[in-house]
């Protein structure tokens, strides 16, 4: 993902907020807050991508969300107990 990617950036930044934003309700309504976020993507960060999405989000949002790019997904190997 490319700064020029203006629109998938803007998608981003909006779920980055609206996930430690809005809560999840736990069956008895009790209202959680997220505390970290993993936004993963079949290609690539740039770092112009990094950089607007980080200018784009409070720091304590940009600082608990983690960037997984396909290399990385390719690269993780699933621990499967016996």
């Amino acid at each position: 993902m490319s700064g020029s990617a203006t629109s998938n950036i803007n998608e981003i930044v909006n779920q980055i907020n609206t996930g430690f934003n809005v809560p999840y309700r736990l069956v008895n309504g009790e209202p959680v807050y997220i505390s970290k976020m993993i936004i993963a993507v079949s290609g690539n960060f740039t770092d112009n991508a990094q950089a607007i999405i980080h200018n784009s989000v409070d720091r304590y949002k940009f600082t608990n969300t983690i960037f997984l790019s396909k290399k990385e997904l390719e690269n993780h190997q699933v621990m499967i107990g016996n």
